[in-house]
C-alpha cells in the first residue's frame, strides 16, 4: 500500500498528506510537481522507519525559530537586551552609549580595525569564543582606556549571559580571564582644605552655593543642581546662631537621546539614603544668604521629570540657575569648575567629586562612625565609603604620630619619677 497520497489543486500545484500515530500531516508547502510532493512523501516516510520522526508543523515551528536565531545578531541582542532592563533611563543611556562606542558603531581609531567591527554583525548562536578574544585584543589596542574596554565586555557578557538562560545559545563564549580584571585605578587626589577655599573665592558668584555643597557637603553634583529654594531648610532661626540644613529629595541627570537635544531629567536619589538632611556648615551661613539674596532667579522653571516622579514637567524655582534662569547642565559646571581651578591655581585633578572624598576623611578624622558618614553623604554601600572615598591627608600619619610621641614621652617620664 502506497505512504500517503497527493491531490491536484485548482491552482495546478500538488498537496500531499499522510495518516501516521492517527494523526493526519501535511506538507508545510503544496509542489509545483507531483515528483516534488511524492519526494516529500518518501522522507517522511524515511523518518518513520528510523524513529526519527515528529509532526511536519513542529519541524517547521523549530526551523522557523532556527531562522529566526540566526537572523538575532549581536548587535540586535543587544539592543533588545538593554531595552528590556528594568533601570533608570540614564543609566540604560550609559549602558548603550559604552556598547555603542566599543561594539556596535566603535569610535575612531577602532572604526576601522575589523577585529572590533565585525563582532556586532556576527549571528548570536554561531559567536564563538575565538571572536570574543578577537574584539577584546582589538579594543585593548585601540584604545588606552582599560576602564571603558571593562564596562564594554561587562555589558557585552551580561547580555550574553542572559541569552545563554533563555537557551538562544548554548554556553556562552564571553569568557576572558584578563578582561574580568581591572587595572588598579589611580589613587583619586584628595584636595586640601586651602585648596577647596580657594576655589570657592576664585569661583564666579552665581555659583558659589553651588560650590560649596559639593566640595564642603559631599553633594553629588546632580543633588546640587536639583535643589529648590525650598530645599533649604531653617532648624534655628535668628536671634540665636542660625542653623540651616540642605534637603536632598531629588537629582537631575542628562540625558542625550539618540538624535534628540541633550536635557537635565530629573530623579529620585541614587537608593533611599539619599533622601536626606545634610547640616549645613555655619560659618558659610553668610555665603547661603547672600546667595538668596541676589542670585535666585525670580522666575521658576519647568523641570523635566522621570516617570518615577510622575513624568511630564512642573515648575520650580532652583537654587542655582544659569545666567539665562535655566537649570545648569552638569557639563557646563565641570567647564567652569576646571577654568576656576586653573585660575586659583590650585591642581586640576579637583572636580565636584572630591568633595565627597575630602569630607569622608576629615569626618573620619573626627572620629565619625562610617555609618553617620554614610548618612550625610547618602550612601548606603559602606564599602564604598571606605574604599573609595575615604582617604588619609598626608600630614595626618604625622599628626599621628606626634600624639603616640607625647604618650609614650609622659609614660617614660612617669616610669622616671
Amino acid at each position: 500500500m502506497a505512504f500517503g497520497s497527493i491531490r491536484k489543486l485548482k491552482s495546478g500545484r500538488f498537496q500531499a498528506r499522510y495518516t501516521y500515530r492517527w494523526q493526519e500531516c501535511k506538507a508545510p508547502d503544496t509542489f509545483k510537481t507531483r515528483g516534488l510532493a511524492q519526494g516529500w512523501l518518501n522522507e517522511e516516510e524515511k523518518l518513520i522507519s528510523f524513529n526519527e520522526w515528529t509532526p511536519p508543523e513542529q519541524r517547521a515551528a523549530e526551523e522557523q525559530l532556527a531562522q529566526q536565531r540566526h537572523a538575532l545578531t549581536v548587535e540586535a541582542w543587544l539592543e533588545q537586551y538593554h531595552d528590556g532592563l528594568t533601570v533608570r533611563a540614564s543609566t540604560r543611556q550609559i549602558y548603550r552609549r559604552t556598547v555603542r562606542n566599543r561594539i556596535t558603531d566603535p569610535r575612531p581609531p577602532g572604526d576601522v580595525d575589523p577585529d572590533i567591527t565585525r563582532l556586532a554583525g556576527i549571528p548570536l548562536v554561531e559567536l564563538t569564543k575565538a571572536d570574543i578574544y578577537l574584539w577584546w585584543d582589538g579594543i585593548t589596542r585601540a584604545y588606552d582606556t582599560p576602564e571603558t574596554n571593562h564596562k564594554a565586555y561587562v555589558r557585552l557578557k551580561a547580555a550574553l549571559d542572559e541569552a545563554q538562560r533563555r537557551e538562544l545559545i548554548g554556553r556562552s563564549p564571553v569568557e576572558i580571564a584578563a578582561a574580568k580584571r581591572r587595572r588598579e585605578r589611580e589613587l583619586p587626589y584628595l584636595a586640601t582644605t586651602e585648596e577647596l577655599h580657594a576655589v570657592v573665592s576664585a569661583m564666579k558668584p552665581s555659583y558659589k552655593l553651588l560650590t560649596v555643597l559639593c566640595l564642603f557637603h559631599g553633594l553629588r553634583i546632580g543633588e546640587a543642581i536639583a535643589l529648590e529654594v525650598d530645599d533649604v531648610i531653617c532648624d534655628v532661626p535668628a536671634p540665636c546662631a542660625p542653623r540651616y540644613s540642605i534637603r536632598v529629595r531629588q537629582n537631575a541627570q542628562r540625558i542625550t537621546p539618540d538624535g534628540g537635544s541633550t536635557y537635565m531629567l530629573l530623579q529620585k536619589p541614587k537608593s533611599q539614603a539619599g533622601n536626606r538632611e545634610v547640616p549645613f556648615m555655619p560659618s558659610m551661613v553668610p555665603l547661603l544668604w547672600e546667595h538668596l539674596a541676589k542670585h535666585v532667579a525670580p522666575d521658576s522653571v519647568d523641570l523635566n521629570l522621570a516617570d518615577e516622579l510622575g513624568g511630564g514637567t512642573r515648575p520650580a524655582r532652583l537654587l542655582t540657575t544659569t545666567g539665562a534662569g535655566e537649570i545648569v547642565m552638569d557639563t557646563s559646571y565641570r567647564s567652569v569648575l576646571d577654568r576656576t581651578t586653573k585660575r586659583a591655581g590650585v591642581s586640576e585633578r579637583i572636580k565636584p567629586h572630591s568633595g565627597r572624598r575630602w569630607l569622608v576623611t576629615r569626618l573620619a578624622e573626627e572620629g565619625a562612625h562610617v555609618k553617620e558618614i554614610g548618612r550625610i553623604l547618602g550612601d548606603d554601600d559602606l564599602s564604598v565609603i571606605m574604599g573609595i572615598y575615604m582617604q588619609v591627608r598626608a600630614e595626618r600619619t604625622t599628626e599621628l604620630m606626634d600624639v603616640v610621641d607625647v604618650s609614650v614621652t609622659a609614660a617614660r617620664r612617669a616610669g622616671q619619677e
